[in-house]
């Protein structure tokens, strides 16, 4: 069944791990939700844009906003640990162990240290802006308004390389997974 109406205005975010529910939404608010228990167990207010996009992992919780920041947060729903500043909106976020990854409309990818929250890397190789990204291992998948979908390798700490870019699409891709051994894009 539905979960209770808690956030002011659309959903534009839901990221699951097990019974955490992550929602970010027009409001401006990220909502940590347990599942079997159906209620919000926290409200995190410090975004100060819509918040576009959320993600979780086994350690955190990161949020992309309007406001031009990505955030880090504790699963325990505290204050945010990192607030990463962006030249512009962060359209997506994903994270896997101590990388986060994003992306926004001045056309890079970024990754950060979630336990530190440096930048470690701008991937730059699209040609408009970046809507989507997916981390699966050492392999980040982007999308964006250029119609292409690019792959990734993270070949070290501070380097990448794009080892494929995929084209065919006739309209900004606006979605990709990724798993070990696919990438799927919309």
């Amino acid at each position: 069944g539905p979960l209770p109406k808690e956030h002011n205005g659309p959903v534009y975010g839901l990221a699951l791990r097990g019974d955490p529910l992550v929602s970010g939404a027009a409001d401006k608010k990220v909502k940590l939700w347990s599942v079997s228990g159906r209620a919000c167990t926290a409200t995190l207010t410090e975004d100060t844009g819509p918040v576009w996009c959320v993600a979780v992992s086994e350690d955190a919780i990161a949020s992309g906003s309007t406001d031009s920041t990505a955030r880090i947060w504790p699963h325990d729903g505290g204050a945010s640990l990192h607030t990463l500043q962006h030249p512009s909106v962060v359209y997506a976020v994903a994270m896997s162990a101590n990388v986060l990854v994003t992306a926004c409309d001045d056309k890079l990818v970024r990754t950060f240290s979630v336990a530190t929250g440096q930048l470690t890397r701008e991937l730059r190789g699209h040609t408009n802006w970046v809507r989507s990204v997916a981390l699966s291992g050492a392999m980040v998948v982007s999308g964006g308004f250029d119609k292409q979908v690019k792959v990734w390798a993270l070949t070290g700490e501070a380097s990448a390389e794009c080892v494929a870019t995929l084209t065919g699409h006739t309209k900004d891709v606006r979605g990709v997974v990724a798993g070990p051994d696919f990438v799927a894009s919309q």
